[in-house]
């Protein structure tokens, strides 16, 4: 029953003495009003005692030990009771109880505060970001890795949470990205993978002691491998496209676009998607004038698998096949 602060906070010394003199004089007004062992209740404050079941009852701090719900009514039925100044008696023969269950919502809340379900929001959350960024233009993983990131946020609310493994969670997903324009034959592949397995073991150990009755929360190590390995074949996988990308031939591969003209499929604010050759790119507006749905455009560059463009003033039909 000794006061502690709540979470990673501290107390100074005089708040402390301030806040364990009133815990023990409530737990004295207490235990008086209800005939239990005034001098245990202060102890379990000042001194942190803990007692076993029958300890509690041998020392008159609890009335009973019963194994069951059962037991329990049995036992208090026929009862006096004291309720603020009256005595009142307990008739608990054919009692009527009712179960108050969590609504769904409450539910929902209770599987997400999962340690290993908010890993798993977060990590989907990030993977999602970083195929927006091999898909631009398309906004759905960017949407549905912002919904999952939330989510897995508001998971970690009520777990502690270390936010040097969030950044190194944040890190991982950077360096896939950086691994889709920077071919490295999986270098930043591995770096991610290595960041996000340090990130998931240290996401949920808090930096500062925390209260003996706080539970103690980890993630399943099965889980943390499986995603490591999604980490590394989603980096690799990327490195391959980028390298793909870099060493294809122009009559081969995208370099032969360049030139080209088309049409924008979607406004490119800057980037949207475009149709050139019958087929749809993802584009990047790099020019001064805006591109909107329909404009003509002519392909100056090519970032990766993104085509550059900038509004064409032609107004020939574009080589589209």
């Amino acid at each position: 029953a000794h006061p502690v602060a709540l979470g990673e906070g501290k107390m100074d010394s005089v708040m402390a003495d301030k806040v364990t003199n009133d815990a023990t004089a409530t737990i004295r007004a207490i235990a008086q009003v209800r005939q239990r062992n005034v001098r245990w209740a202060e102890d379990a404050v000042r001194r942190s005692l803990s007692l076993t079941d029958r300890e509690a009852l041998d020392s008159g701090v609890v009335d009973l030990v019963v194994p069951t719900e059962t037991d329990l009514l049995r036992e208090l039925d026929g009862r006096t009771m004291r309720v603020g100044t009256e005595q009142r008696i307990l008739h608990l023969d054919s009692p009527r109880i009712e179960r108050v269950e969590m609504n769904w919502l409450e539910k929902f809340f209770h599987i997400i505060t999962d340690p290993n379900i908010a890993l798993l929001l977060l990590s989907l959350g990030f993977f999602a970001i970083v195929i927006e960024f091999y898909t631009p233009g398309t906004f759905g993983p960017a949407i549905a890795g912002a919904i999952l990131l939330i989510l897995g946020f508001m998971a970690t609310g009520s777990l502690p949470l270390n936010w040097a493994g969030v950044l190194l969670l944040l890190l991982a997903a950077i360096l896939l990205v950086v691994e889709l324009y920077t071919p490295t034959v999986g270098v930043f592949a591995i770096g991610s993978a290595l960041a996000f397995v340090l990130g998931a073991l240290i996401l949920f150990t808090p930096t500062a002691p925390t209260s003996p009755s706080l539970p103690q929360v980890s993630v399943n190590s099965g889980l943390i491998a499986a995603l490591a390995a999604l980490v590394l074949i989603i980096g690799i996988l990327l490195a391959r496209v980028a390298v793909r990308t870099q060493r294809s031939r122009p009559h081969s591969g995208v370099e032969l676009l360049l030139g080209q003209s088309g049409i924008a499929k979607t406004d490119l604010s800057p980037i949207g998607t475009v149709l050139v050759n019958s087929e749809e790119w993802s584009a990047e507006n790099v020019g001064a004038d805006i591109v909107a749905r329909g404009d003509h455009v002519e392909v100056v560059g090519i970032r990766g698998t993104v085509l550059q463009v900038h509004k064409s003033t032609a107004i020939s039909p574009p080589a589209d096949g």
